[in-house]
């Protein structure tokens, strides 16, 4: 920066010498001349573009009042101040360059300016990544390396070690993509260093040369087993060329496992209690660690709520309960359950569902109130393949008063397709197979082929006068194909006795059993349909659903729906 000084000059005429500012000879000083303002226009700055507003703050010392103005005295484009006429002010600059800006103070006596010169930057550092960390393994000891590299011009790069136990040889150092070559195992640092004549980057890269080979590792088979059998034997295997050791842990799983060794590869685990069990068996060299997992279904007579199973669960399915409705949050469904983690449960009908919290549901209020069990990926209108085929499902009903229509009562429908019994839905898609225990005391089968009519069989009386109110009834509804997926085999079983005590996993007796073999038909047209009216359903559809027909209340509870192995009770 520069200071500019320029005096202002007047002559005058003097009548005296006390006019001229000499002394009378009777003592009175002179008065004390003007001095010139001090002015500083500030330390030399630089700026990058995009910012590019600066803040100028200057200095001005006088004796006596000034004004300042700020100027451009040079540059490749015009400026804007904030304000010209004040020492501190903001300037914006719209293009690179260097500028010089001036500052003039005027006292009425001088004017005096100082310059200050900023520079404006285009050029933005360079964006450099070396690329992801690698692990490689002797004999090879070569890696590709991909780095990338944002700039806005031209630059150079070059590739160094930073650390490492060996040499290190590139195939092109100054590359952003090339390789590298160690010559001995052990962990790497290499560096990228960019360079655009202005700013200078770099990027480091982790490079793990091992000259050991990972174990292969293998725990086993998955495997099922049934209580009271609770033991199994595990036989994995670890293929490794050295030393290592081995644990098992539980990974997940209902129950506690206890291991006769665990420290073997070989050893058998013991469970507590039935469920879907993951054992994982780790081994570690000293430089690798891995594992694998198998997974043991440790299956029982008895469900969740501590109910027989009529049939073991099919292996490879997951058995829906409603153990939902006793997690604490009373709740109405108008939809899907939320509190459903399978989120399989879904309120269907004129109605609304009403959740205790403590394992009950309460169903009415509507003409038609039904809860769907329908496990579907994605569109509803899409029935899982096969699910839901060969179901035992099982539920307990207590008749809250003596309301409601003749037919309905504890009713449960197997086999049927998602949307056939909606008033928008296709009603081919309600081919359904239910067990009745009605309000008029009768039980029956009955099959509906064709949204909303179907046909009775096996009619008998089971309470006579009515369905008795305020008692807790079971029912277990089966379902399963015979003679190679050409017939249906139904079984329908009470529990009367107990009031809902499942203690000792109910008391459960056969009410009546039958086989659609094809003589069973019903009086709906179904000529729209794919089928004909004796149609067997031998297909899942997808869907378990319970329903009532106009009960004001009716309460539900040990609600589960499971896909069984018919060849196996």
């Amino acid at each position: 920066m520069k200071n500019i000084v320029k005096p202002v000059m007047a002559i005058a005429l003097c009548s005296s010498l006390v006019a001229c500012g000499g002394s009378s000879g009777k003592g009175t000083p002179a008065e004390t001349p003007n001095q010139a303002p001090i002015v500083s226009a500030g330390e030399d700055q630089s700026i990058t573009l995009p910012d590019g507003t600066i803040h100028l703050a200057a200095t001005v010392t006088d004796d006596n009042s000034f004004t300042v103005l700020w100027t451009q005295e040079s540059g490749p484009t015009s400026i804007s101040f904030s304000t010209q006429s004040a020492t501190d002010t903001n300037v914006v600059f719209s293009k690179s360059g260097t500028y010089t800006l001036k500052l003039t103070a005027d006292d009425g006596d001088f004017t005096v300016s100082d310059d200050v010169v900023i520079t404006v930057n285009s050029n933005q550092a360079p964006v450099v990544m070396a690329g992801i960390d690698q692990s490689i393994a002797f004999p090879n000891n070569t890696v590709n390396l991909a780095a990338t590299v944002n700039d806005d011009g031209n630059y150079s790069a070059l590739w160094t070690k930073v650390s490492g136990p060996g040499n290190v040889i590139f195939s092109n150092a100054f590359s952003d993509t090339t390789s590298a070559e160690f010559s001995d195992n052990g962990a790497y640092t290499l560096r990228l260093t960019v360079d655009d004549g202005e700013f200078i980057v770099n990027d480091d890269v982790e490079i793990t040369v091992n000259s050991n080979q990972a174990p292969v590792v293998i725990a086993g088979i998955d495997q099922s087993i049934s209580f009271p059998n609770n033991i199994v034997n595990l036989a994995a295997t670890v293929n490794y060329d050295g030393s290592y050791t081995t644990l098992w842990t539980k990974a997940s799983g209902s129950g506690s496992v206890i291991f006769t060794n665990e420290f073997s590869e070989n050893t058998s685990a013991e469970f507590s209690q039935s469920g879907i069990y993951t054992l994982r068996l780790t081994v570690d060299d000293g430089e690798f660690v891995v594992s694998d997992d198998v997974v043991i279904t440790v299956e029982s007579d008895f469900d969740s709520f501590g109910i027989s199973k009529l049939y073991k669960t099919a292996t490879g399915f997951i058995d829906w309960e409603s153990t939902a409705w006793d997690n604490g949050f009373a709740r109405t469904i108008y939809g899907r359950d939320y509190s459903d983690t399978t989120g399989w449960s879904q309120k269907r009908g004129d109605d609304v569902l009403e959740i205790d919290g403590n394992g009950i549901m309460e169903m009415g209020g509507g003409n038609q109130p039904r809860i769907y069990i329908n496990p579907y990926s994605g569109s509803e209108e899409v029935n899982p393949d096969q699910f839901f085929k060969n179901i035992e499902a099982t539920v307990y009903y207590k008749r809250i008063g003596t309301d409601g229509a003749t037919n309905g009562g504890l009713v449960i429908g197997l086999r049927s397709g998602p949307n056939g019994h909606s008033d928008s839905g296709d009603y081919c898609d309600a081919t359904t197979y239910y067990a009745r225990f009605r309000h008029d005391g009768d039980w029956d089968f009955y099959k509906e082929l064709k949204h909303a009519d179907g046909a009775r069989a096996n009619v008998a009386s089971l309470f006579p006068g009515n369905l008795p109110s305020e008692q807790w009834i079971g029912m277990k509804f089966i379902a399963y194909n015979i003679n190679n997926d050409s017939n249906v085999k139904l079984e329908v079983y009470i529990d009367k006795t107990s009031n809902g005590d499942v203690t000792n996993g109910g008391e459960w007796t056969l009410v009546g059993e039958m086989i659609d073999d094809g003589s069973w038909s019903v009086p709906e047209d179904v000529s729209s349909c794919t089928y004909s009216d004796n149609h067997i359903i031998t297909t899942g559809g997808g869907t378990v659903l319970i329903r009532n027909t106009g009960v004001l209340s009716a309460e539900y509870k040990y609600f589960s729906v499971r896909e069984i192995d018919a060849n196996i009770n």
